[in-house]
């Protein structure tokens, strides 16, 4: 490690044993406490969890489009797990307005008015 450095550093790093001593003096005295990677694979993750919210709303039925619009308007994007609830809840208060079943929101039970 102190072979690839520039030979004016040298001098602060030659005292330590060992290349894990003179990396963390390195980090110490170096490090402005950004990581650019972690930066990057959030960034890179957020691509992918909103690329993978747009396949799902591309495989909805028409009659669901309009949720669909509607999750995009989200601010913040919302991950897949919050687009998913949303078009459930929507695709549940379709089905009650169509086929007249009331639906108890525990889950639980399904009764048919009368």
């Amino acid at each position: 490690m102190i072979n690839s450095m520039d030979h004016s550093l040298v001098v602060n790093f030659i005292r330590y044993p060992t290349a894990k001593q003179v990396g963390d003096s390195v980090a110490t005295t170096y490090f402005d406490g950004t990581d650019i990677s972690k930066e990057y694979e959030l960034s890179y993750n957020s691509m992918l969890q909103e690329e993978r919210v747009y396949i799902f709303l591309d495989g909805l039925d028409d009659r669901l489009d309009l949720v669909g619009s509607d999750v995009l308007r989200l601010k913040p994007f919302p991950s897949i797990e919050q687009a998913y609830a949303q078009v459930q809840r929507e695709d549940l208060r379709q089905y009650v307005m169509i086929s007249g079943v009331e639906v108890v929101t525990s889950g639980a039970v399904m009764a048919t008015k009368d």
